[in-house]
């Protein structure tokens, strides 16, 4: 079931390949097995997705939240792209060295 609405944002050059309409992230991993196979991605970009209104802040914060609480990341396929929702984290902060104000 969708979750809200939301807006991708390109840190350096984004991603190579154009978002599909609905994002489908109801697949999940754990953040220690991310952090584990990461390395092995043959090339990696971060991207930031934000509430696209007021309208969808509340039900954004909740997943946002919900990923946070179980150290999960969501995962969503397209075409050859693996895109991994990362919440908040120490995975986010040491790993991948972003930091900044809470958002996938």
């Amino acid at each position: 079931s969708p979750v809200c609405h939301a807006r991708c944002i390109p840190i350096g050059k984004g991603i190579g390949a154009e978002l599909p309409e609905v994002v489908d992230c109801s697949a999940r991993t754990g953040l220690d097995v991310l952090a584990k196979h990461y390395a092995d991605a043959i090339d990696f970009e971060i991207v930031f997705f934000l509430p696209d209104s007021e309208d969808d802040f509340s039900a954004y914060t909740e997943f946002l939240r919900y990923l946070g609480a179980k150290n999960r990341a969501g995962v969503a396929k397209f075409g050859n792209t693996t895109l991994f929702l990362v919440p908040p984290s120490d995975f986010l902060t040491k790993v991948l060295k972003v930091n900044g104000p809470e958002r996938l």
